[in-house]
This record gives structure tokens, sequence and C-alpha cells, in this order.
């Protein structure tokens, strides 16, 4: 992507960088992509989305991806292997030079406001559990619109459910939870229409509420929680989840609606005269 022909207010560094002058402050944990950095690896929580996600971009014949707020790169860079030339917009400093370690080639250190792209100027856009980080999410949702061109696509997922919501949302920088009607209605309103809607995770509302009921009172170790949340470092279980969440994959294949999950994945295209959804 040529990205001095899509921002005028972006600068490259002399690290092969694209920067902002400036960035918004981003409600998230501090340090929080270095925590989840070493979770990422072996997580069948990341895995299983990482899949989902694969497969419906490679069902859209995407091209090109701007992967906003995308962390430390790991899906972009699996995106990338796939053939997908990613671009990685995202704010934390840190999160950007793990990126670059990992050799994804295109890295914008900024918030999406402050990249200042042009209108129409991305053929798809991924944001992947990043909107229940923004408080104005329907003005994001809108500037995402905007710099998507005729008939581009996003890519979303966020959290499921708000009666899910807890200190561990509080403490990672969640403003909410969500369904499928909350999405469905304010990517309408906006100007999308809704290719494909599921739940993800089935299985996982139960086990959530339970951890997280067990570890309330663990607050002062962030680390410890943060891994239980992602059964960091038991193969066992990560083997055992992947089993009995892999029939999701294929119905996310075909395009089925999984009916709960603590999870929502959408697939939602910027409306023109004529489109064929």
């Amino acid at each position: 992507m040529d990205i001095k022909n899509i921002s005028e207010d972006l600068i490259l560094s002399d690290s092969g960088i694209w920067e902002a002058p400036k960035s918004d402050v981003i409600s998230y944990t501090e340090n929080g992509h270095e925590l989840i950095k070493d979770c990422e690896e072996g997580s069948f929580w990341f895995k299983h989305r990482q899949d989902s996600i694969s497969f419906l971009t490679a069902h859209y014949e995407i091209s090109s991806l701007l992967d906003v707020g995308g962390g430390n790169g790991r899906l972009s860079s699996h995106l990338q292997k796939r053939g997908i030339e990613c671009t990685l917009l995202e704010p934390g400093k840190q999160a950007i030079i793990n990126a670059q370690s990992s050799g994804l080639q295109c890295l914008i250190c900024s918030s999406l406001n402050e990249a200042k792209f042009k209108d129409n100027s991305w053929e798809a856009v991924g944001i992947f559990d990043v909107l229940e980080h923004i408080e104005s999410d329907e003005a994001f949702l809108q500037e995402i619109h905007r710099i998507l061109k005729p008939g581009g696509r996003l890519f979303l997922t966020v959290p499921a459910y708000q009666s899910l919501f807890s200190d561990f949302d509080r403490e990672v920088g969640h403003f909410r939870r969500y369904t499928l009607a909350d999405l469905r209605n304010k990517l309408n309103a906006i100007g999308f229409n809704i290719n494909y809607k599921t739940y993800l995770f089935s299985v996982l509302p139960v086990p959530i509420v339970i951890l997280r009921l067990l570890f309330k009172k663990r607050q002062a170790d962030k680390q410890i929680k943060r891994n239980k949340e992602h059964f960091k470092d038991r193969a066992f279980i990560h083997r055992v989840m992947s089993f009995i969440l892999s029939p999701e994959k294929w119905l996310v294949k075909w395009r089925w609606l999984i009916p709960f999950g603590s999870s929502c994945l959408v697939v939602a295209q910027k409306k023109t005269e004529n489109i064929d959804e």
C-alpha cells in the first residue's frame, strides 16, 4: 500500500515505520501488549479467532487489509502469509516494534483518527477486539466507513453480552460488550450492509463466569489474571478446547449462524448502489 498517497499527515521514520505527529489516548491496559504477547502463541482462543477470520477473508477474496489496533501483529502476520497485503495500524509503540520483528512490512504507529486517511482509501478494514475499547464507538465506525472504498468490507470481532461484563473488562479498558443485534443496528445506521454475522466460542460463557468469580479477589497480580483468562501454559486444555471448538470453524467457513457465544464476528460491506451482498 502506498501510504504517502492516502495520508498527508503520516511520516516515514528512519526505522521504516509510518508515524503520526500525535496519537489519541487509547483505553487499554498499561503494558498490555507485552502481557498478552506470551499468551498469543499456542492459545486456543487466539488460534480459533484467527482461523475463523482467515476463512472469511478468503471467501470474500480480500487482497489487502488495514488491521486497526492489531497489537503485536500476529493476525496480520498470519494473513500476510496467506497472500493478503496487510497494513498494521497500532498506536502502541512497543506493539509496533514487536510486529516489525515478526516480519510485517507496512506498519503505522498511530490511532485511526490521527492517521487522517483520505476518503475511499481501503479495500478492507479489520478491527479485531478493538471496538469495545473505543468510548465513541459509532463515531469510530463512521470513520471506518469514510475510509473504505465503495463496496469495501469491514471485518470485526468484539466480546459478547453485557451480562458478562466484569472487572476483567474494566481492567483491560473495555467500555462495553455487544450482541449481534447491537452491531447490526449500529452498522446499518452508518451505511453498511451485513454480509455475515455469528457468535464464536459457544462453550465459553459459563467457564468465563466461573473463572472471573474464582479470580475476582486476585486483582493485585494482573499477569496471573490475564494468563488465567487465556489458559497460558496449559497445553492439554488448549488441545481439548481446540477440539471442542473445531466444528465452529466449519460453520464459519460455510457462513452459518452460531446462535450464542462469548464473542461476536461480523462482516459488513459499505453500501453502494445495486450492490450484491
